[in-house]
């Protein structure tokens, strides 16, 4: 009997998932189409990074991953999830410490009392996102916020009216994180996001 083909799923690096194909051409944690609003998919996602799978490129828009611990005990390093969808996720009580979820989507994820400390969070999508008693210190979200790229482009293309959204849109981020860093006692934290949070609005 031939194997089960594999998931089509492809990293920029070129690194393939070897996940089965479920008859879309991609495994269950990558299929776009799949609908994983409300599902509880905590333990199964925790399972699956303790044997080592691919854990970038992820579509849990709108799963349930509340209480999900993804931290790597005495590694310098943490998982990777870059290039992962989650979008309206709820993470809530997440512990995602010291991991990389780069060009990724937390857009309007809810990470409520939930840990971000040391995560790599750059050309990520950090719009609407939920960081209410959120452990934010130390992160890492580059020099600029993704939409903060993406505006400088737009302009450069003379497209001021996307230019002029997208740079209301990192206005908006930088707001929400100087509020979770005042709630935090990250006052050196906040004030460095009210500065980036002012250069938004006079752009």
């Amino acid at each position: 009997m031939p194997d089960k083909p594999c998931c089509r799923y492809t990293l920029p690096g070129g690194l393939q998932c070897q996940e089965s194909d479920m008859g879309t051409g991609f495994c269950f944690w990558h299929d776009k189409k799949f609908d994983n609003s409300g599902l509880e998919l905590t333990q199964k996602l925790e399972r699956d990074a303790k044997k080592g799978g691919l854990l970038q490129g992820l579509e849990l828009k709108r799963a349930n991953l509340a209480g999900l611990n993804l931290i790597k005990q005495d590694n310098e390093e943490g998982f990777d999830l870059s290039y992962s969808n989650f979008y309206r996720a709820n993470l809530t009580g997440a512990h995602l410490f010291n991991n990389k979820i780069a060009h990724a989507s937390m857009m309007k994820a809810n990470l409520y009392e939930a840990s971000l400390h040391c995560c790599n969070l750059q050309h990520t999508n950090l719009l609407g996102i939920k960081l209410n008693n959120t452990r934010i210190d130390n992160i890492d979200i580059g020099d600029q916020l993704l939409q903060e790229q993406l505006a400088k482009s737009a302009s450069s293309n003379h497209d001021h009216e996307a230019a002029h959204a997208l740079y209301q849109e990192s206005e908006e981020i930088y707001r929400n994180l100087r509020k979770a860093s005042e709630q935090q006692g990250l006052f050196e934290l906040a004030g460095n996001f009210t500065f980036k949070e002012l250069r938004m609005r006079h752009q």
